[in-house]
């Protein structure tokens, strides 16, 4: 949408030929939006009922793991000591809400931002990680 409200459609594509599997709908949307930039896409609309079950899927993963930390205080000031340690800027976790449909890819780009320090918090301090459920997310 342009800022006098305006939107457009860029392309539209046959995907006919192809199994619709979440790896090749990721490839060929990656493709468009290098094509377009990536500071000039808004959304990308689907309607494919499969996908949208996984993604609803990692957005509850998501907020069960930022969850976990924002109640925890020693698991949250320690993956906190990490992300300081690795330098990693951009923040900490994000919750996902549903009214705000923009928390969606914010709450997951906090988890890859934040992939490294997880993944340490997961093998060298899993003592402090005490719901069973986050460490198979991370």
């Amino acid at each position: 949408m342009t800022p006098s409200r305006k939107e457009y459609l860029y392309q539209l594509s046959d995907l006919s030929e192809n199994s619709h599997t979440a790896e090749y709908l990721v490839t060929v949307i990656e493709k468009v939006i290098e094509g377009i930039g990536e500071d000039r896409i808004c959304a990308v609309v689907s309607d494919n009922a499969a996908n949208e079950k996984l993604g609803e899927r990692l957005l509850k993963r998501v907020n069960i793991l930022t969850t976990f930390f924002r109640s925890s205080h020693q698991a949250n000031a320690k993956l906190a000591q990490i992300i300081k340690e690795k330098g990693i800027s951009g923040g900490g976790l994000k919750l996902y809400c549903k009214i705000r449909w923009t928390t969606a890819s914010e709450s997951v780009n906090s988890v890859i931002n934040l992939e490294s320090a997880l993944e340490e918090m997961a093998s060298d301090h899993d003592k402090v990680l005490t719901n069973d459920k986050i460490k198979p997310i991370i």
